[in-house]
């Protein structure tokens, strides 16, 4: 039963293989991306390691890019986290570790062979780590992430001559260097490395830049460096599309991405020059949808009406922040048929750069006001009531009874003008 299970899966696999050569032409950029991960992760759940090498091998030598850049070799290899699925306790992981050691023993000078080693035990650490918060995450999994990531290293250095010659090597390296937190500093030098030999390969940018986040192990001067050495290596051939890249990737895979992209100093208008440069070269609607979204994240009206209208037909969804729903949010705030809305004041306040100012401004406006009005001697006398107190019958007291309830509604009064009018000039 097990070899006909085989036998059926290596099948389905083949003809998978058929179609990941037909399905790109014509076809859309999140098809492809579909059609490539999932002829992964078929090729691998059926323990056919060859064919996975014989595709990796065809995409490699040919530098094939799909029509919006993406490296066809990158999917690829994106496959094998679908492979092994999303619990790291499923025998799957186990069939993928030990059929990816013994593929590599077997062909220990196919680069393929390696970087799949590796990348299978990274992955499965990633999955034993999860999106959570470190706090979040159960104390049981930790040894085990790191362990993976530890074995991912040795798997990469002890075959590093063979398997340098693939360039998801040095993203996996990268991203390996990350989660044993190397330093920010030792980071750029070695992606300084990568990027003499490979300096197109997007996936190792999109993992130093992630590396390089201040929540990381990075700062805003170091992303900076960063950027400065990958468009020294990339401009003689891509102009400054390596910015646009970056950005787009660090934005789509951020539950905060407007405020991480003000942390690190990214800025409207060269992305939207770079991002040009890219349509230019790859006029793919994927591109535009890409820069259509990031114009509503965080460009002006004026461009994002212009985008717009270069849109034929329904506009695809690029990024978790580019649904439908918000898509239509992002019209009526460009058209103006819906000007003011809460959610989008709080997000703008929120990543506004000097928000930690803004509620100062309301105590900052009091403190004025009755310093100016003590000066002018107009400070109104409180009213005397009467007290009884114990053993001294009824005295009077001078108490302002409204003086509490009058400096809260100054207060909120001011904070929402500070509120609204932060909104109206950085949305």
């Amino acid at each position: 039963m097990r070899i006909c299970r085989t036998r059926v899966l290596r099948i389905v696999a083949l003809a998978s293989l058929t179609l990941a050569v037909c399905v790109p032409v014509g076809a859309t950029e999140l098809e492809l991306e579909e059609s490539l991960k999932s002829q992964a992760a078929t090729l691998l759940r059926a323990g056919d390691f060859a064919q996975f090498d014989t595709l990796a091998t065809r995409l490699r030598d040919g530098s094939e890019r799909t029509p919006a850049g993406t490296w066809k070799l990158s999917m690829l290899y994106s496959g094998v986290w679908r492979a092994g699925g999303d619990d790291a306790n499923a025998a799957a992981w186990a069939r993928l570790e030990t059929g990816a050691a013994q593929y590599l023993a077997e062909h220990p000078d196919s680069p393929t062979a390696v970087v799949l080693d590796a990348k299978v035990l990274i992955e499965h650490a990633a999955v034993w780590r999860g999106s959570d918060y470190g706090s979040q995450v159960p104390k049981s999994h930790w040894a085990p992430f790191y362990a993976h990531v530890d074995a991912s290293m040795r798997v990469l250095e002890s075959h590093r001559e063979v398997g340098s010659a693939d360039p998801e090597w040095y993203a996996i390296y990268v991203w390996a260097l990350n989660l044993r937190d190397a330093s920010g500093e030792k980071i750029v030098a070695f992606t300084r490395e990568a990027l003499e030999r490979y300096p197109l390969y997007d996936p190792i940018h999109y993992r130093a830049a992630r590396a390089l986040l201040p929540k990381w192990h990075g700062s805003k001067a170091l992303m900076q460096q960063y950027l400065t050495l990958a468009l020294d290596r990339t401009r003689a051939d891509e102009g400054t599309q390596i910015y646009g890249r970056v950005m787009f990737n660090l934005a789509r895979n951020s539950n905060r991405p407007l405020e991480e992209l003000t942390e690190i100093g990214a800025q409207w208008e060269p992305f939207k020059a770079s991002y040009e440069e890219i349509l230019r070269a790859y006029p793919d609607p994927y591109n535009l949808g890409a820069l259509r979204a990031m114009a509503c994240l965080y460009g002006r009206k004026e461009d994002y009406k212009a985008i717009t209208q270069r849109v034929n037909g329904p506009a695809p969804s690029v990024a978790w922040f580019d649904t439908p729903q918000k898509q239509g949010d992002c019209d009526d705030w460009a058209s103006g048929k819906n000007p003011f809305r809460f959610e989008r004041l709080m997000e703008r306040v929120r990543y506004f750069p000097l928000a930690p100012l803004i509620p100062v401004i309301p105590a900052i406006a009091i403190a004025l006001a009755r310093f100016f009005r003590r000066r002018a001697g107009t400070t109104p006398a409180p009213p005397v009531v009467t007290r009884p107190i114990e053993g001294m019958g009824e005295i009077g007291v001078p108490v302002d009874q409204s003086h509490a309830i009058r400096q809260l509604l100054v207060i909120l009064a001011v904070g929402i003008v500070a509120f609204i009018g932060a909104w109206l000039v950085f949305r």
